[in-house]
């Protein structure tokens, strides 16, 4: 857990270990959420599909350029859509400072956290049935897996900059129209004769927070097991600023924790409750490894990316997938990563020149970030009928 005023590399071996038990009130509320998927978004997204292709095509001509936060919401949107983006987003009840602290947090670890996600967020997404039935059902991330990475990288991005949330950024509108997405993708699952009884609702509450929570909690728990160690007060705005881009995605706000340790506590049961120790990607974990295998930057390390995954979350996830490791390979694997965060250590803690190097750093990774997917902006377009 947290200590003291840092988070410690002492975590424990996973995230896994934190909650064990079961908790009968705390399992009655996420089996309600399990039922439960997005009442205000779907309703939207089916009216707007049960019009047709040419619906649905129109309207993402509109939302194409839809862009920044603060440019007009086009007048040939139907009116459900045009109120859906007028709606303010949910800022209120977090100060301004925390959330740009927040976003502060995310730009001194711009090079490590996209490590953390792509080795321990995306491996754990894929222990779980469910999340893997409903990621398999379009086919997209085993024949595009890396597209479809930047994709959510683009999304991550805007909501983590320092002016995502302003009228000049474009945080709020990425969300609303990742949001609208996954009603799509629910629709779609529906008439495909998504199990319920199994699964739950398609996309639904509990798996939005799991999904929400290893984009956030999971990249504290990765970044203390690199070694990194940061006051309180900033884990405390990054999870602050990621309550509120899960909040702009439609997740309950009863179910959203505003205290960091209670929310911990949430995700380690939501995995508990989730992980699949026999799972069955049905091909996903082996073509994500392939794509982790070309990412990293020498051949000499590519022997060690299962053992990274398992640096990072733990031997239970190691073992759900299969990973081929010993404990020599993850001792090497942990300190390879834990190299990301020894120039962080030997930097400034504070002041306007460690500001100035993050900013600088922040723009040379995203330079590196648009020069790999092809300076093309991901236009988040509702996937067609």
């Amino acid at each position: 857990m947290l200590v003291g005023s840092d988070v410690h590399a002492d975590l424990p071996g996973s995230t896994f270990e934190l909650f064990e038990g079961g908790d009968e009130v705390l399992d009655g509320h996420l089996e309600v959420l399990r039922q439960c998927a997005d009442p205000v978004a779907d309703p939207i997204v089916e009216e707007l599909y049960d019009a047709g292709r040419d619906a649905v095509v129109a309207a993402n001509r509109a939302l194409a350029r839809l862009v920044r936060n603060g440019d007009p919401v086009p007048a040939t949107l139907p009116a459900p859509l045009r109120d859906f983006f007028n709606t303010p987003a949910p800022l209120s009840g977090v100060s301004p400072d925390v959330l740009r602290d927040g976003a502060l947090f995310y730009r001194r670890y711009a090079l490590q956290i996209p490590i953390v996600l792509q080795f321990a967020t995306m491996p754990l997404s894929y222990t779980s049935s469910t999340a893997v039935a409903a990621l398999t059902f379009s086919g997209q991330l085993l024949k595009r897996p890396l597209e479809r990475s930047f994709n959510t990288a683009q999304m991550v991005y805007d909501a983590m900059a320092i002016n995502g949330f302003e009228p000049e950024g474009m945080g709020v509108r990425s969300c609303q129209k990742v949001r609208l997405m996954h009603s799509a993708v629910r629709y779609k699952l529906r008439r495909r004769g998504w199990d319920k009884v199994r699964h739950g609702a398609a996309l639904n509450q509990e798996d939005g927070l799991g999904t929400l929570y290893a984009f956030s909690l999971l990249s504290l728990f990765g970044l203390a097991r690199m070694g990194a160690r940061f006051e309180r007060q900033h884990a405390e705005a990054f999870h602050a600023r990621w309550r509120v881009v899960g909040l702009m995605m439609g997740l309950t706000p009863e179910m959203l924790p505003t205290d960091l340790d209670d929310a911990m506590r949430l995700f380690a049961r939501i995995i508990g409750r989730q992980l699949d120790p026999n799972i069955d990607t049905g091909g996903l974990m082996a073509r994500w490894l392939e794509v982790l295998e070309g990412l990293v930057p020498h051949r000499v390390f590519k022997p060690y990316v299962p053992a990274a995954i398992e640096a990072l979350l733990g031997s239970k996830v190691a073992r759900a997938h299969g990973l081929h490791t010993t404990a020599e390979q993850v001792h090497t694997a942990r300190r390879i990563l834990c190299t990301t965060t020894s120039l962080d250590a030997a930097l400034p803690g504070h002041g306007q020149v460690r500001q100035g190097i993050d900013l600088l750093m922040w723009r040379l990774f995203m330079a590196l970030f648009e020069r790999a997917k092809g300076h093309k902006r991901t236009t988040f377009a509702l996937p067609p009928l």
